[in-house]
């Protein structure tokens, strides 16, 4: 089968929808599909060797409009690759707008890697628009809407989409490259991590702020924080006014591989984002045999069963968010109970297998 995934960004640009593309080219290759990655040249991407073998990508020339990417040739290069099957991820991007509008009759899958957090009116206003018409102009010629987690499918739904069209397939990790010896009494470091873009939507100024509360009770804890943003120079100046600089450490963006050995000596993942889809940064985490704490927001809610395998905070309660972490950092062995939790829900529902076996049904299904 010729699959042409398409992407307004993919790595070495980070986040958790380009690593999400990037596994599922691997994969698909891996079970010999020929496979194109139709994206922007946004990171120079024609020049990342990191791909693997039968994966083709093709980095258009763009240009931004906000943070989003305005590509040029979509149509020119559908027609060379010739797909089977055309997949595009995020609808609300001009990429998948462009692409939804030429894509003729290929069998269109899309993806909707869940809801975006916007603070002003402004934002929300035009949230709403693109969500009354941009959404159904994409997804009008989709054979089916691939959502990741169910809260997702009510989204859709709730946004007029027809539920017969829709499909859950929950994201799959290498489970195994995650595999850790843990302490049985949980005594595995003092390093609470997040992992993420440094942008406010995804809370990091009420981790900041309440990692600050944390320090003023716990002597021995450190934060780590893998990601880069705009908002990067903020959060290092809001530690330095807190007075908790030696106590955080930024560690910018961080290659995949290396990520997993942070993973592994952290004592907790925390997210505090305002909205997500199925964040990678809980999945490996929980892979990893770490209990998480993440906001009570659709997605998260699916993955974190408070009190078994990590715990859930109101998003507006920075108190509380500070006294999940004082709890978990105090209480060794129910990290251990938490964190051996969550390994298993992994292990039973999250495995790149079941991902890939899933994903390929579905375009099966639709060819």
């Amino acid at each position: 089968m010729r699959v042409a995934l398409v992407t307004s960004f993919f790595p070495p640009s980070p986040g958790g929808q380009e690593r999400h593309v990037l596994e599922l080219a691997r994969g698909l290759a891996q079970l010999g599909h020929d496979v194109t990655v139709i994206t922007s040249d946004h990171m120079d991407p024609g020049n990342w060797d990191g791909l693997g073998p039968g994966i083709r990508l093709m980095g258009l020339p763009m240009v931004m409009v906000g943070t989003d990417a305005l590509t040029f040739g979509v149509p020119r290069a559908l027609a060379e690759v010739g797909p089977d099957l055309v997949h595009i991820h995020a609808p609300l991007t001009l990429i998948s707008t462009q692409t939804s509008a030429v894509v003729g009759k290929v069998p269109l899958m899309v993806t909707y890697h869940g809801d975006y957090h916007k603070s002003s009116l402004p934002g929300n206003l035009l949230k709403s628009l693109r969500n009354r018409f941009q959404l159904p102009y994409v997804l009008r010629n989709a054979r089916t809407v691939i959502a990741l987690s169910r809260s997702d499918r009510r989204l859709l739904c709730g946004y007029g989409i027809d539920p017969e069209r829709i499909e859950i397939v929950n994201p799959g990790l290498d489970i195994d490259k995650f595999e850790c010896e843990l302490p049985p009494d949980g005594s595995e470091g003092r390093r609470i991590l997040y992992v993420g873009r440094i942008v406010y939507e995804k809370g990091i100024k009420v981790l900041i702020t309440s990692f600050g509360a944390l320090c003023e009770q716990e002597e021995a804890v450190e934060l780590q924080v893998a990601g880069d943003g705009d908002a990067l120079d903020d959060m290092k100046a809001l530690a330095i006014l807190l007075g908790i600089e030696h106590r955080v450490s930024f560690l910018g963006w961080v290659e995949h591989d290396e990520m997993v050995e942070h993973y592994k000596r952290a004592m907790m993942v925390v997210l505090p984002s305002f909205s997500e889809g199925m964040p990678y940064a809980l999945l490996e985490g929980m892979a990893a045999g770490k209990p998480v704490i993440a906001s009570d927001v659709s997605g998260m809610n699916e993955l974190v069963d408070h009190g078994t395998n990590g715990l859930l905070y109101d998003i507006n309660d920075g108190d509380a968010l500070a006294d999940a972490m004082l709890r978990l950092s105090r209480d060794p062995a129910e990290r251990a109970r938490m964190g051996g939790n969550g390994r298993e829900l992994i292990c039973s529902s999250f495995s790149r297998e079941r991902w890939l076996e899933d994903t390929v049904r579905v375009y099966e299904k639709a060819l």
